[in-house]
């Protein structure tokens, strides 16, 4: 009886620190928003055939691209979506890894550059995956 009880516990806290883990509200890595707000106001604006390179064809423009990522983090317990500027070339993506994945996971780009005075350069959207 005495080792039922023990077993019955360490299920219990083991299923109790499963849920902590995984499924507690955790910010995940941030998102700059302004690279957001510049997806959004070019929304409308098509991605060249040589720069669409992402998994399906109906990705016609920066704002379906965007859509779908959202959509796509949407669906997760965990804020999968990372945006950011390095050298005037500004990203958003999402990975499709799980928390504790570090590995072998599909990640889709959408990017952009930006000219010096930090404005879109609009001809520069490029969607892609990377495996």
């Amino acid at each position: 009886m005495k080792h039922l009880l023990f077993l019955m516990a360490g299920v219990l806290c083991g299923g109790l620190a499963h849920y902590l883990y995984f499924y507690s509200t955790d910010h995940g890595p941030l998102v700059d928003r302004g690279v957001i707000n510049a997806l959004v106001q070019h929304a409308d604006h098509p991605i060249s055939e040589a720069n669409n390179g992402c998994r399906l064809p109906r990705f016609k423009t920066v704002g379906s691209v965007l859509a779908d990522l959202v959509a796509e983090n949407s669906r997760n317990n965990y804020n999968a979506l990372m945006a950011g500027c390095i050298n005037q070339v500004c990203s958003l993506s999402l990975s499709y890894c799980k928390p504790w994945q570090h590995q072998e996971c599909n990640q889709v780009f959408l990017q952009y550059r930006q000219d010096e005075q930090g404005r879109v350069i609009t001809e520069s959207f490029h969607c892609f995956d990377m495996p």
